[in-house]
């Protein structure tokens, strides 16, 4: 470049002198300079990414060929056999524990089918069937602390192996119980006949199994794992588990995701790993469900927790819109569905029972696995430590490539201090952009929801991308187009600049490595991808090669991509796994969520994700006005559809909006025992809508009359069936008819001892349905010292800061009508200055009726009939009675 060509700087933003000269001098040393790239470079920015994107799609969709009697091969699992028995245990309707469906068909008909698969069985397999009917207490840290109390639930066992017990056995896990309202044919009747299938196959084999194999069909997991907690810590056969493997459902079809592990087994990982045909699992997914975000629990907990045993723990997650509705059908089960999750867990647990570390599990306890697989393709998985190593190393190749420029000598010794200012505000502008597209996304949802249109996306996930991830690119391109105009209009050669912010983004991405290994993370290998790959691909490889912008840079361009390509694949895969999980979850999350809000800050944060390398193409790109006015166009287009068209409505029969109705009666009683108020009505509960009712909600007939449900007493006064009193804040009463002849839960004091001055022992008997919610709160002047239920310690619930005093939550359910009451006490102590007449404390029991008889009322009914397609709403009747002792 001719010295007459130099863009000289004003004077007022010139650098020290010997700076300035230092520039041009090095400037004039290299005279060639790479041309702008077209604009047409993002075209394939984007074009690259929805390539990728599709192939994930595709990938997730696929399914193996289904296998039928007719053709399949000895050995081989067959989904035909599976799906009639989930045609026939679906058939008996609603599962929920109590119910004739539950407690009788569905045991008759596993039972049978068992019995069968025994007479059936090889000489080689000893092969037993038991039943068990099984009672306890034990409490759970689940949306809330609560107690959960349980009388003769059943677990139908199998317990197969070779003829002279070695003594080590691994356990597999279903349960065909359901929630209420639905048939449950994924949630997790899917499970327990893949098990069917499972034990046909494995008893037709010539040899016998290495070890005992022990099948749990339990009929109590909806209840709060009861079920599983009664096997676990009550049946012979449970001393012999070493490990286990839980099947579960959060969604209909689709993959089965192992979402956790362990803790601290790699080899049954590894065993997965090498076993599974179609693998589909990630840390990442344990790290999520681990924290506790989403509302829902497995029996994986149970065996962990309460037998110590380690185990893997699998569920369908796709389709979550129907989990916990009618719409969980066997049609929603598509073909090949069954035939992949069934091969998974045969090989599965073939591998597991010849595993050398079956026996003594415990002696190869020696910490986590990172693992996850590559769009189901095959499995990566290494040893936490191992990982550290290579983090550690990884984080050194970078530190030595900044290093290195630092370092670089010059005549004046003043290149690396230049540098090191370039890359600093490299990354100030990389954090800039991301605060604007945080705010930017963060304010469309503010606008959605002042505007009432929330939750496009449910319905729809197209939505995303207009509402939230063009706006996100769109601010993020133009402020780096700004930047390169204000920040750094003195720096000549653009791709120069363009290898500083890839060095700033090679930082970035450092920091989250350093932060995400330093805090135990398995997920730390998203940020490893991220560095570790560009690094040496683009930073050593192209070096290598001496392949520069200048010099070629199409060859450049394509290093470049190629760097990204497997971090960007990746990354979309564990976006869109991400995705697919939490979109149903938000609309079932309760009413102190903010769905909209949740969901720009996904999107937002799949653009930082997939973007950051990206960024210094903006400095490189001869202009963006196009791709910016694109961008700006869809984003407008989209938010004003949702909110002037019918488009954006987010709900449909199969994306539904989700509620609980109850027809309820409350009474309250003073403390001498008698009646002082009472009321019965309609109690909704929205799962999905923060606040006040929406505008759409409005147009369910009688919704309007709704008020909000006023917080009072223990519990705040309200029959809750879960402790889900922190997530559904905002509920709505309608005055409506009393509930007639409806069974109520009855409260009876047996005794009352004194135990001291202080203290006194009550005793108590409970009746009713097979379904109750017992509520304490003690008064002010008394405490609750310990009772019978549970481990004699029990944790108050988390309650909103108006309510007074500690309030406890105890859910009792049986299967069978017990021939007595349950009876528990409570011990109380009382300070010296307390009230003579308003007692020690309000105990309140709410009796819900699930299932049959007096499920449903007359106003229940036409409420329900009223209710629009787009709607499901889980209805039963409860009643609720308050007592002050």
């Amino acid at each position: 470049m001719d010295s007459s060509m130099r863009k000289r700087v004003p004077a007022s933003k010139k650098a020290p002198k010997i700076v300035d000269e230092w520039v041009y001098e090095k400037r004039n040393e290299r005279p060639i300079r790479a041309p702008l790239l077209p604009e047409y470079v993002w075209v394939i920015v984007f074009a690259l990414n929805f390539v990728l994107f599709s192939f994930i799609h595709l990938a997730d969709n696929s399914y193996p060929e289904p296998k039928f009697l007719r053709t399949a091969k000895p050995g081989e699992f067959v989904e035909e056999r599976a799906r009639e028995h989930l045609l026939k245990l679906t058939s008996f309707g609603q599962r929920s524990v109590g119910s004739q469906a539950n407690e009788v068909h569905s045991v008759k008909y596993l039972t049978e089918q068992l019995n069968q698969i025994k007479s059936n069985a090889k000489p080689a397999h000893k092969f037993d069937v038991d039943v068990q009917t099984v009672s306890g207490t034990f409490t759970l840290e689940f949306l809330g602390h609560f107690t959960s109390v349980y009388e003769n639930v059943n677990n139908i066992l199998v317990k197969m192996g070779p003829h002279e017990d070695t003594g080590t056995s691994l356990l597999v896990n279903c349960h065909y119980d359901t929630a209420i309202g639905s048939p449950g044919a994924s949630d997790d009747a899917v499970s327990c006949c893949v098990m069917l299938e499972i034990l046909q196959v494995l008893t037709q084999q010539d040899e016998s199994l290495p070890h005992s194999l022990i099948f749990n069909f339990n009929g109590a997991e909806e209840n709060v794992l009861q079920a599983a907690h009664g096997f676990i810590t009550q049946h012979p056969w449970a001393s012999s588990i070493k490990a286990f493997v839980n099947l579960e459902a959060a969604g209909a079809g689709g993959r089965e995701l192992v979402f956790q592990t362990g803790p601290e087994h790699p080899w049954l990982i590894q065993a997965y790993a090498s076993a599974a045909d179609h693998p589909y699992a990630s840390v990442v997914g344990q790290e999520v469900f681990q924290s506790g975000i989403i509302p829902s629990d497995t029996d994986f907990r149970i065996y962990r927790d309460y037998a110590h045993i380690p185990g893997i723990d699998i569920a369908y997650i796709s389709n979550g819109y129907v989990y916990h509705t009618m719409h969980d059908t066997p049609d929603k089960v598509p073909p090949g569905c069954m035939q992949r999750g069934g091969e998974n867990v045969l090989k599965t647990i073939q591998t597991l029972l010849a595993s050398p570390y079956l026996e003594h599990p415990g002696d190869y306890r020696h910490g986590n696995m990172v693992f996850f697989d590559v769009v189901g393709t095959f499995m990566i998985s290494y040893p936490e430590r191992l990982g550290e190593i290579l983090n550690l190393f990884t984080v050194l190749l970078v530190f030595w490539r900044i290093g290195k420029k630092v370092a670089s000598e010059s005549s004046k010794n003043l290149h690396g201090l230049f540098y090191v200012t370039t890359l600093v505000k490299a990354l100030l502008c990389i954090l800039m952009s991301w605060a604007a597209a945080v705010c930017t996304v963060i304010g469309v949802a503010g606008l959605l929801m002042a505007t009432q249109c929330t939750m496009a996306w449910y319905g729809n996930h197209l939505w995303v991308v207009g509402l939230y991830v063009c706006p996100a690119v769109a601010v993020s391109i133009a402020l780096h187009a700004y930047f390169k105009t204000l920040i750094f209009e003195d720096q000549q050669d653009e791709w120069e600049l363009e290898d500083v912010f890839f060095d700033a983004s090679l930082s970035v991405w450092t920091m989250f490595l350093i932060i995400l290994t330093y805090n135990g993370l398995g997920s730390a290998y998203f940020a490893l991808l991220w560095t570790l790959l560009p690094i040496l691909i683009r930073g050593y490889l192209a070096k290598f090669m001496k392949i520069t912008a200048k010099g070629n840079l199409a060859g450049f361009m394509l290093l470049h991509f190629v760097a990204i390509l497997f971090p960007n694949l990746m990354s979309l895969y564990g976006l869109y796994g991400l995705f697919e999980m939490f979109v149903p979850v938000l609309g079932r999350i309760g009413t102190e969520v903010y769905p909209d809000v949740a969901v720009a800050g996904m999107s937002v944060f799949a653009v930082i994700v997939c973007m950051l390398f990206q960024l210094g193409l903006v400095y490189t790109t001869h202009s963006v006005r196009k791709i910016l006015s694109l961008l700006t166009s869809m984003s407008v287009i989209a938010l004003l559809l949702v909110i002037f068209t019918p488009f954006g409505f987010p709900y449909q029969e199969l994306t539904p909006q989700k509620s609980v109705l109850h027809h309820i009666e409350r009474r309250f009683h003073t403390v001498s025992g008698n009646l002082s108020t009472k009321d019965s009505g309609l109690w909704y509960i929205p799962f999905d809508q923060p606040g006040t009712l929406s505008s759409w909600q409005r147009k369910i007939p009688r919704l309007e009359e709704g008020i909000v449900a006023e917080c009072k007493g223990p519990y705040c006064g309200w029959p809750y069936y879960y402790p889900m009193l922190t997530l559904m804040k905002q509920t709505y009463y309608i005055p409506s008819g009393e509930l007639k002849d409806t069974p109520r839960g009855q409260i009876k004091l047996v005794s009352r001892e004194d135990l001291s001055d202080s203290k006194q022992m009550l005793t108590f008997q409970i009746e009713g349905p097979d379904h109750m919610t017992i509520f304490f709160q003690p008064k002010p002047w008394s405490h609750l010292v310990k009772w019978s239920m549970g481990d004699g310690n029990p944790l108050p619930c988390s309650m909103p800061p108006e309510a007074e005093g500690d309030h406890y939550f105890v859910f009792y359910s049986y299967g069978t009508k017990p021939k007595k009451p349950y009876q528990f006490w409570i011990e109380l102590e009382i300070t010296a200055d307390h009230p003579a007449d308003k007692g020690f404390i309000d105990i309140a029991i709410a009796a819900h009726h699930v299932h049959e008889k007096y499920r449903e009322t007359k106003e229940l009914v036409e409420f329900l009939n009223k209710m629009p397609k787009w709607t499901f709403t889980t209805n039963l009747t409860s009643t609720f009675d308050n007592y002050i002792f």
